[in-house]
């Protein structure tokens, strides 16, 4: 959790905890969460169930749509549940660096890696943000987060190593 506000004042999520945070992992994380965008091609049931866990995230009920004026400027449930919202909009001052995971098929759409990836670099340019995002397509056995932890990196900036290998040394290294 982002959100620096008493929203849940006793889960442990403070200042002084967020300080001792030194590097940011995401494997196929949502970002903007009223960005339900299909770059990948998935199957429209597939991208109906991300819809509808983020709607589940914050409490409302299935099939919600999004109100087509949520955007960064406005309140919205949805909006302001997202990472990228957070980001954008001062819940961390001083992030750590962050390394992003995606893949063509992810039933996340990986256009929610490029959310996070534009408000991270919109709000701090000379942060340290590692950006890949792989080849594997819906339904392959490395399409989505664990799934892919023992898959090579096969994004053509990635040095090919295996995703759990590259996390491991980015959090050793930071």
């Amino acid at each position: 959790m982002l959100d620096s506000s008493a929203t849940f004042p006793n889960c442990g999520w403070n200042e002084t905890a967020r300080a001792h945070i030194k590097a940011v992992v995401s494997l196929s994380g949502p970002a903007e969460f009223c960005d339900w965008s299909n770059p990948g091609g998935i199957p429209s049931s597939a991208l109906t169930q991300f819809e509808n866990d983020l709607d589940n995230y914050v409490n409302l009920q299935p099939q919600t749509n999004c109100d087509p004026s949520c955007d960064f400027g406005v309140t919205c449930a949805l909006d302001q549940a997202s990472p990228a919202w957070l980001v954008s909009h001062g819940a961390t001052s001083s992030p750590p660096p962050v390394m992003l995971y995606a893949t063509q098929g992810d039933p996340v759409p990986y256009s929610q890696e490029d959310d996070m990836f534009n408000a991270l670099r919109s709000q701090f340019p000379s942060l340290h943000v590692e950006k890949y995002r792989m080849s594997y397509d819906y339904g392959d056995p490395h399409d989505h987060s664990y799934k892919y932890w023992h898959a090579q990196n096969n994004d053509p900036n990635s040095d090919g190593q295996c995703v759990s290998q590259e996390v491991i040394t980015f959090l050793q290294t930071h």
